[in-house]
């Protein structure tokens, strides 16, 4: 867990995240989003991000700022790509 919120580490250095908002928070700072999956028997998807080094500070800024700042444009466009993914998978 990274402040507070869940991760699970996976190979090729890539985190799962099941975070809708922090995920497109992370992807508008120019995290790659690899995938988007769902565990079998589970309701949840999980964001399958790059795990760079920047990931730890967006996730700080995202989780501790009162207002953490994101270009309106980006982050709009990250979470129109991440709903359009839900629904081809979830």
């Amino acid at each position: 867990m990274l402040n507070g919120h869940r991760f699970l580490i996976m190979q090729n250095e890539r985190i799962e995240i099941s975070d809708f908002y922090l995920a497109a928070f992370a992807i508008a700072h120019g995290v790659r989003l690899v995938d988007i999956s769902r565990r079998e028997g589970s309701r949840r998807c999980f964001f399958i991000l790059t795990s760079s080094g920047d990931l730890s500070e967006i996730v700080k800024r995202f989780r501790l700022e009162n207002d953490p700042q994101v270009g309106a444009r980006s982050f709009i466009s990250a979470i129109k790509r991440l709903k359009s993914g839900l629904y081809d998978v979830c």
